[in-house]
């Protein structure tokens, strides 16, 4: 399904099912896809605001430049995608598995980590080619690099003004104190103290597994389409 810059704020779609769905530019602050297939999916620069994603699946998906900005990604399901140049100010990650991810360029100021499966990701300016199965076998035993992913700093006032100017006044208060640390201070590439992510790599087995139940639900047919 085409749905490049639509309008779907606040939308209720738990449970959607829109696998290689073209959301380019689309607008989704706030929606509720909690639980949703979304494997394969373009978020290329999607306003995802606010947005709960909560075991969302999310395998494969490109997110690069998508605004993330406290977004709730608790336990989902990202191994494999591409955050390159996210914009994740405040972001909950908590449990989240993103093993083999690209996050060069992201921008976790603020986002909780706690649980968070770091395994193998790495930060490459560009979008890796090749299939999903092919980009998780390549990141098999390889340890975890956050050379190119803004954890500390580098915010001003107008960062963070520019940055709520969409939001209620409190959704823009929490944001506001999540990110106050990051005032005024150096841009650092090291992953926060007591984070609480898990890092390291993962193993052939894990990948064989997240690929299997990748094809699996590409490749499934919609029970009233069935024979």
């Amino acid at each position: 399904v085409n749905l490049r810059g639509s309008w779907l704020n606040g939308a209720r779609l738990e449970k959607a099912r829109l696998k290689k769905a073209i959301l380019l530019g689309a607008h989704l602050k706030g929606v509720w896809l909690n639980g949703a297939y979304l494997q394969g999916v373009d978020l290329l620069n999607a306003q995802l605001q606010l947005a709960y994603l909560d075991t969302a699946h999310l395998q494969g998906v490109d997110l690069w430049g998508a605004y993330l900005q406290g977004v709730t990604l608790e336990e989902a399901h990202l191994q494999g995608a591409s955050l390159v140049k996210a914009c994740s100010h405040g972001t909950n990650f908590g449990g989240a598995q993103l093993q083999g991810a690209n996050l060069w360029g992201a921008q976790l100021q603020g986002a909780s980590l706690s649980g968070a499966q770091l395994q193998g990701v790495f930060s490459a300016r560009a979008w890796s080619s090749g299939e999903f199965a092919e980009r998780t076998r390549g990141s098999i035993g390889r340890q975890s690099d956050f050379s190119g992913v803004i954890f500390t700093g580098g915010l001003n006032e107008g960062n963070v003004n520019s940055i709520v100017v969409t939001m209620s006044d409190e959704e823009a208060k929490k944001l506001r104190e999540k990110l106050a640390p990051h005032i005024g201070k150096p841009i650092s590439h090291e992953l926060p103290e007591n984070s609480g992510a898990i890092l390291g790599a993962y193993t052939a087995e894990e990948a064989e597994k997240w690929i299997a139940e990748y094809e699996k639900a590409m490749s499934k047919v919609p029970a009233e389409h069935s024979s």
